[in-house]
């Protein structure tokens, strides 16, 4: 769980439990195409390359979040997948709130 974000810039800083202090870049936000591109910069594990985009795709009355990550060494990718399902999760609380 992340309980605040700051904003540096184009690099956004932030605490996740369990994992630790995390800062990403911000490496593209296009409003049009409802698309969101960031890259960890900093992280507590040894992360070779990380690069996650955000889609959200209408449908109708309703929308589809798609969410993608590269990740490498390979040794992650369990840890990124149960971080992007919690914060998932999170944003699906509060939406359910509005």
């Amino acid at each position: 769980m992340v309980h605040s974000i700051t904003l540096n810039g184009d690099v956004r800083s932030f605490e996740m439990a369990g994992v630790g202090q995390i800062q990403e870049r911000i490496l593209e936000v296009d409003h049009d195409a409802l698309r969101l591109c960031y890259s960890a910069i900093s992280t507590p594990a040894n992360i070779e390359h990380h690069l996650a985009t955000i889609c959200i795709v209408p449908n109708g009355d309703s929308c589809t979040l798609q969410w993608s990550t590269e990740i490498s060494p390979d040794q992650y990718i369990e840890t990124v997948r149960g971080g992007m399902q919690l914060s998932i999760e999170g944003l699906r609380k509060v939406l359910r709130l509005n």
